[in-house]
């Protein structure tokens, strides 16, 4: 019966080491969560601020940020053209040419089916 115990105990002390592990890493993966959530906050407030201080500052040549200003207002102007060089071309694809819409009278002669002789 001593063998069965022994082999009962160390059943026990592993399943209790695997449980202990298991909580131990559950606690682990929750607080890297958290950690994540606190650093998505941190994150969206220092944009806010960052884009306050942009909106307040950008016409300050003299300011200590100055580079980074023009920075931002650089990419800003260079989105902007763009966006708008995309809208040209989605408006291009949407409408037809007046090439792709005449008929002249090669392409007429093209499509139209020979007559029997």
């Amino acid at each position: 019966m001593e063998i069965f115990e022994e082999i009962t105990g160390a059943l026990y002390n592993a399943g209790k080491a695997i449980s202990d592990k298991a909580d131990q890493v559950a606690q682990m993966a929750k607080l890297k969560s958290e950690i994540m959530t606190c650093d998505d906050v941190l994150k969206k407030n220092f944009i806010a601020i960052g884009k306050k201080y942009y909106e307040a500052h950008k016409d300050d040549a003299g300011s200590e940020l100055a580079k980074e200003l023009t920075a931002i207002t650089n990419a800003m102007k260079g989105k902007a053209d763009l966006e708008e060089k995309l809208r040209q071309l989605k408006r291009s694809n949407a409408e037809p040419t007046a090439e792709a819409t005449e008929i002249t009278p090669e392409a007429e002669a093209e499509e139209a089916p020979a007559e029997a002789e």
